[in-house]
Order: C-alpha cells, then sequence, then structure tokens
C-alpha cells in the first residue's frame, strides 16, 4: 500500500533585514578603564557528580500515521439470483421458502396448494403510482438447495484474506413487481459503494436476476466494471405463462408454489413479448394455436386478451373477482412499463455509448437441452389442463440460446459455454467461478 504523501512544513529559515546607519557617531576620546580580571569560573564536575538523563523520547514520525485506512477489495462480485432463489423468512414463523423442512411439510402436508407465499392482490396509492400490498416475509438468503456451490465457493473465498476478493449476495423478494425489486438493488449499489469506497463491481446476475440489473448497470455504467449475465432472461418467453396455468411451480410430483399462489407475483406477468407493432424484432404472443392456425394475436399484457383467451386465473372454468382481475391488469402494466426497458428495440441507453466502452460483459450459458419456444393454445380452454410446448429451441432448458445471448442495446460481450446443463445449476460451475476470480476476464 502506498504510504499517504504529508506535506512538508514551510521553510522557516527567512534573512533577517538590518537598517543601514545613516550617518557615525562622533564619540568623545575618554582615558583607557582599568582592566578587569577574568570571571572565576567553577570547576566541572567530575564523572562521579555527573548526572546521566533518561534520553528523550523519540520524535513522532509524520510518515507513520497511527491507523491505516481499510482498503477496499481488488475484486468485488456481487451475485443476484434467479426467480424462487431467494430465502423468505417471517419473523414470527421463521423461513417459510424454501429448505429441506418446509419441503418436506409441503409434500406431506400441502402438496396440492405448495408452499404458502401468496401476497395480497390489493394495491395501494403510493406517491404517483400504485403499489402492492405487503405480507411480513423478507427475503434473507440466497437458497442453499438451488446455489449450494456458489454458497460453498463464495464462503470459501471470503473466508481466505490472501486473495483480495469479497462476495456478497444479493437476496430478494421474487413475488414483487420487478421496478420494486430494481429501486431496493439501487439503494443496495449505494451501500456498497459506501462501504468499498466507491470500487467498481463484478456483478453476476443468474436468469431474472439479469432483468433487474440491467436498468441500474444502463443509468451508471461506472459502478461496474464487469456483468456475467448467467442464463440471462432478458429475452422474452413463455416461462411466466406457463408456470401461471395450472401447472404452478413444481419439482419432480411436488408442487412448490400452486398456480393460485403465483396469480399474486407481478413478477410472473414480466416474461412476456411487446406486441409485433410495438416491437418488430422480439414481438409476439408465443401461443401456438392447437388446430394449425398459426401464433395467436393478441396483446399479451392486455387484461382484457388475457380473459378472452382464457389465461392465468381465466382458464380455470371459475368466476374470477373483481379485485383479482384489477390486480392481474395493475400486474401487466408494470410488466409492460418495464418490458420496454429491457426489449432489443425499444430499450435506449442512458448514457453516452463511450462510457460502457470498459465494462467487460460475458454471457454465460448452455445450449445442450430443447427449451421451450411456444405453447400449445386451444380454443375454449387456453393453454390447457397441463400446459404444453408447440415449439422448441436448443438452450438451459428454462431459457433459449438466443435469449441468453441477448444483451439491450448493442453492447458488446463474450459468450462462454458452462460445463452445467441445466438452467437452475448455471452459476454452480467451476468454469464461471475461475473466471471471476481472473480479473481480466
Amino acid at each position: 500500500m502506498t504510504s499517504a504523501q504529508v506535506p512538508m512544513p514551510p521553510d522557516v529559515n527567512q534573512t533577517s533585514l538590518y537598517p543601514q546607519v545613516a550617518e557615525l557617531l562622533k564619540l568623545e576620546i575618554l582615558p583607557p578603564a582599568p582592566p578587569v580580571p577574568p570571571p572565576s569560573l567553577p570547576a566541572p564536575p567530575s564523572t562521579t557528580e555527573s548526572q546521566i538523563l533518561p534520553p528523550a523520547p523519540p520524535l513522532a514520525s509524520a510518515e507513520s500515521p497511527t491507523t491505516t485506512p481499510p482498503q477496499p477489495p481488488l475484486n468485488l462480485i456481487l451475485f443476484i439470483p434467479g426467480l424462487y432463489g431467494s430465502e423468505l423468512s417471517s419473523t414470527k414463523t421463521g423461513v417459510k421458502w424454501l429448505n429441506l423442512l418446509t419441503v418436506a411439510k409441503t409434500a406431506i402436508f400441502n402438496n396440492k396448494k405448495g408452499h404458502d407465499i401468496a401476497l395480497p392482490i390489493s394495491w395501494e396509492n403510493k406517491g404517483n403510482s400504485q403499489t402492492q400490498a405487503s405480507d411480513d416475509l423478507l427475503p434473507t438468503d440466497i437458497l442453499n438447495l438451488s446455489y449450494k456451490n456458489w454458497v460453498k465457493w463464495s464462503t470459501k473465498i471470503n473466508g481466505d484474506s490472501t486473495n483480495n476478493t469479497t462476495v456478497v449476495n444479493f437476496p430478494w423478494d421474487f413475488r414483487r413487481a420487478l421496478d420494486e425489486i430494481n429501486a431496493k438493488f439501487e439503494l443496495f449499489m449505494m451501500e456498497m459503494r459506501e462501504k468499498f469506497h466507491n470500487h467498481m463491481a463484478t456483478v453476476v446476475t443468474h436468469s431474472t436476476g439479469s432483468m433487474i440489473v440491467w436498468p441500474t448497470l444502463n443509468k451508471h455504467p461506472d459502478w461496474f466494471n464487469r456483468w456475467y449475465s448467467v442464463g440471462g432472461a432478458l429475452g422474452p418467453g413463455p416461462n411466466g405463462l406457463s408456470d401461471l396455468g395450472h401447472n404452478g411451480f413444481q419439482h419432480a410430483v411436488t408442487t412448490l408454489a400452486s398456480a393460485e399462489t403465483l396469480w399474486s407475483f407481478p413478477t410472473l406477468y414480466a416474461f412476456h413479448a411487446l406486441t409485433a407493432e410495438e416491437s418488430p424484432e422480439t414481438g409476439g404472443s408465443f401461443l401456438e394455436n392447437e388446430n394449425g392456425a398459426g401464433q395467436v394475436e393478441g396483446d399479451l399484457h392486455d387484461v382484457e386478451v388475457w380473459e378472452r383467451l382464457k389465461l392465468g386465473v381465466f382458464g380455470h372454468g371459475k368466476a374470477v373477482s373483481p379485485e383479482m382481475k384489477f390486480h392481474v391488469a395493475m400486474c401487466l402494466k408494470k410488466a409492460k412499463e418495464y418490458r420496454f426497458l429491457l426489449d432489443e428495440g425499444k430499450a435506449k441507453l442512458a448514457r453516452s455509448r463511450e462510457e460502457y466502452e470498459h465494462l467487460k460483459i460475458v454471457v454465460f450459458g448452455s445450449d445442450s437441452k430443447k427449451t421451450c419456444n411456444s405453447l400449445s393454445w386451444v380454443e375454449g380452454k387456453g393453454v390447457g389442463v397441463k400446459t404444453k410446448a408447440a415449439k422448441w429451441e436448443m438452450g438451459d432448458g428454462t431459457i433459449q440460446g438466443k435469449n441468453w445471448r441477448m444483451i439491450p442495446c448493442g453492447l458488446k460481450y463474450k459468450v462462454m459455454i458452462s460445463a452445467e446443463t441445466t438452467h437452475s445449476k448455471l452459476p454452480n460451475d467451476a468454469k464461471l467461478h475461475a473466471a471471476l476470480m481472473d480479473v481480466n476476464i
């Protein structure tokens, strides 16, 4: 570490100025004075009488400060998990989502409904916008069941003081609207910059995490030096529509969250594309008519279209309350506003392009699995009791290859293919961990 430069004291050796004598004094000549005997001097003390004084204390060195300010890490890594990838806990009842104990309880006692984590569907006026009501669940950690190897690796890294690397995770409430989560992420970044002396960060985003981070990275490219978009969900797709159907969110034969629970999550409505008219590059419904008539037309951000096509809550053959319909309309409205920030044809850089040139972007993913591209739709039934894929293309099983390669606004990026083949396991790849430790990648 370079020592702080200490300013030298000003030069105190200044030339004294003496006045000139204007004229010589005329002195009267007097008789010489008698000689004065020299004064008698005392004898020097003997050695035995000499006092040996203790040495003076050393002067404090101006170049040796008493405290050394902490140095920011050279490699600050921030991890933002994907959808369903954060632990949610209640101050009253503890962890509600998700660990082995909650999964076991759900499988035994509540297998059809899954975890009880539905949000209230009422909305409140706050400032100039409406915000969904809250409950007492808060994000407390990333999900160890999903990110076991990431947790193991990052714990080891943070425990080693020799590598000059710090890993910080950003758990988030995956149920709430993305604009809310992005605002919380921006506050998190301000805290990180204050704590780590404005050091630029490497941000690692998994799946929906890429959607959360992009608006902040776009506004503040100077906050980041690297971005790893891991299985990024920036491109639109049918994933949310599938979960909002009859299937809900399942693992093997266990329902982790029912469709009824997911209807209350604004996040699940955020994956739909704009219309073809709004975005010729990526627009469309991702619904294929089962009778072979081609793509089903309609704006998937319009609640009336959802009702007509019997999607989500409207496809279960039950009456939908006005409150629920209003809730779905609000979710779709917020989703469309956020999609304009991400869409390949609509997103705009917030700064001059030169201000992003320092940023190293890597898209990290897999093309090893068949991945759903569109869903089969049936007249009068919507996507059916069991949602079925109508078209496939290669990807990681969740995100299509073209979508995890997407970075808005044409920013340059490098592609890395993961050794992992499953979307949820991509952040656990040792190849990714090794790349993050090399600040030149």
